[in-house]
Formats: structure tokens, C-alpha cells, sequence
């Protein structure tokens, strides 16, 4: 690891999204990288880069499919069904805290930012786009299955109830969704309902059997292909150790890789 990556983890981490495209191609799956310079992935990259898109009626390309992929678009032209599960991240593949905060320091120190506008500056910057969100809603409708898999820890109304006046304490943390790093029910709830019985949200992604609960995910869904939006090194690890201990898994998977260090 670089000096410069270690001090602004937000730096693209290209060379290790290669490496691991690599060891994931070897191993018989595919990675697609889709940083494109900004704190968070073009998501409709991923519409034009998978079946996702042929669903839509977009206009995709057929050359960086792979042979599973290209065996169900002939499925598809023909008029058949194929499933389709999408599994996502949320941050930095939505919104992109390590960006916000590396940006809005930055301001502070550069004198581009007051202090006391520092903590509003962070929820705007945060939040998400118009952009990201029309892309996630078409990649939900595309997909037979979406599962919402974020490292958030999970808060129950039980729980915030329980910590009473203290939540206020977070409240300058506010994001898009909830109190980052935290997922609450009303964000579980508002997603789902979103998604019209199409999306389920899993928090607490754990972080030793990673790799493990992937593969139960996707074996216990049975699709004919999956589609990974991943964005940091700790997702090319997790997917390096699902593929290795699961290879018949391998041929019907893709990775799409939004090239960040951490989120």
C-alpha cells in the first residue's frame, strides 16, 4: 500500500481491482471495474455492462459478456426467463463517507468551509444523488432479487428507544438513509418498500464469515446468474474467499468493483 493511500484511503485502488479481476478471472467469475473519478460508482455502468440493462431494453455491451451471460441474453432474445439476483453495498457504492469526510476537512483546512457549517456541509455532500437513486430503482426492476448487504450495524426501534435523548447526540451524523454507521427499522422498512417485495435489506455483514453467508445467499436464491456491487478491499476479499471455497459458483458470477481502498 502506498503512502498516499494510506493517508487518503480515498484514493482508487486500480491496481488491487486489477489484481483481484485477475485471481477472480482465474478462478473462472468476472470483474468489472466502474469507479469513473467520482466518491461513488456510475451505477447505470452496471445496466450497460450486464443483463440487467438487455432486460431494460438498454443498449449493452455484448463483448464483455461472458459465456453465461451470453447464453441467457440468447435466452432472453428468444423469449425465455432467466433469474436474476443483485446483491449491493451501500456505502461507497451509493454515498461515499470516506469522501464526504476527506473533502469537507480538506475544505476546513483550506479555510473553503467554517467549522460551524462543517457538519451541514457533510449531510448535503452525503447525500444521494438523483442519479444513483434512478439507477438503483431500474436495477431492482431488472433483477428477479435484490439484497441490500451492508457492514451498517443494525438498530432496532427496541434499541432506540432504549437509548432515548443519547440518539440526539447523533444527530449532525444524520445521513441519507440513517445514522451512519447504523441501519434503523424506518430505513429497513423504507427501502423494502421500495423495492415491492423485490429488495431485501441484510445489515451486520459480518466480517469473518463473509465469504460463507455470499454463497448461502446466493445458493439459498438458486439464480441463473449474480451480480455483486462491491466497493472496497474488504468486498475483493469476501468475494475472493466465496469463489475459492465454492468454484461451481464461479461461472454465473460478477463482480462489479467501484475501485475505492474503503468505502
Amino acid at each position: 500500500m502506498s503512502v498516499e493511500t494510506f493517508i487518503n484511503p480515498t484514493v482508487p485502488c486500480f491496481g488491487r481491482a486489477e489484481e483481484c479481476r485477475r485471481v477472480i478471472r482465474r478462478i473462472g467469475a468476472e470483474s468489472r471495474i466502474i469507479y469513473d473519478g467520482n466518491g461513488v460508482p456510475n451505477l447505470n455502468s452496471v445496466l450497460d455492462r450486464s443483463l440487467l440493462g438487455l432486460r431494460l431494453g438498454r443498449r449493452v455491451n455484448l463483448n464483455e459478456f461472458t459465456s453465461s451471460e451470453r447464453m441467457l441474453s440468447g435466452v432472453l432474445g428468444q423469449g425465455g426467463e432467466c433469474k436474476v439476483l443483485t446483491i449491493t453495498d451501500f456505502d461507497g457504492v451509493f454515498v461515499s463517507p470516506a469522501h464526504t469526510l476527506h473533502e469537507v476537512v480538506n475544505g476546513v483546512f483550506n479555510g473553503e468551509i467554517a467549522i460551524k457549517k462543517a457538519f451541514g456541509e457533510a449531510k448535503e455532500r452525503g447525500k444521494i444523488s438523483q442519479k444513483t437513486a434512478l439507477a438503483f430503482a431500474r436495477i431492482i426492476k431488472a433483477s428477479d432479487l435484490t439484497i441490500f448487504w451492508s457492514s451498517r450495524f443494525y438498530l432496532s426501534d427496541e434499541t432506540l428507544q432504549k437509548v432515548g435523548p443519547l440518539r440526539k447526540l447523533a444527530e449532525p451524523f444524520r445521513g441519507p438513509i440513517s445514522y451512519f454507521p447504523f441501519i434503523d427499522d424506518d430505513t429497513v422498512r423504507r427501502l423494502e418498500r421500495l423495492g415491492k417485495d423485490k429488495l431485501l435489506v441484510v445489515p451486520n455483514k459480518p466480517i469473518g464469515s463473509a465469504g460463507e453467508d455470499l454463497a448461502g445467499m446466493i445458493e439459498k436464491v438458486g439464480p441463473d446468474i449474480t451480480y455483486y456491487i462491491g466497493s472496497s478491499e474488504r468486498d475483493r476479499e469476501v468475494v475472493e474467499s466465496m469463489l475459492n471455497s465454492h468454484l461451481y459458483l464461479a461461472n454465473r458470477f460478477v463482480f462489479f468493483d467501484a475501485g475505492h481502498f474503503i468505502f
